[in-house]
């Protein structure tokens, strides 16, 4: 007898949440790194999250936040 397993295959684009702000849907980007000569290798920028408590309907939840969401006075701290 042949065993299956149930696996949930994520698409692609869907990260955890703890890689993603809560408020913009800020996540790590990729791209390439160029040399002088032009040579290239993959590399990423990823956001400066911070976690923080903020308000989520009228309740208190720690949740990922982009530091220049917090300064940008988006979101504030509870």
């Amino acid at each position: 007898m042949k065993q299956t397993f149930n696996t949930k295959i994520e698409e692609k684009g869907d990260l955890l949440p703890m890689a993603k702000d809560f408020i913009n849907g800020k996540r790590t980007h990729f791209g390439n790194k160029r040399s002088h000569a032009l040579n290239s290798s993959r590399r990423s920028w990823k956001p400066n999250l911070q976690k923080v408590r903020i308000l989520v309907d009228g309740k208190p939840k720690k949740v990922w936040i982009s530091a220049r969401t917090l300064k940008s006075g988006k979101v504030t701290r509870v």
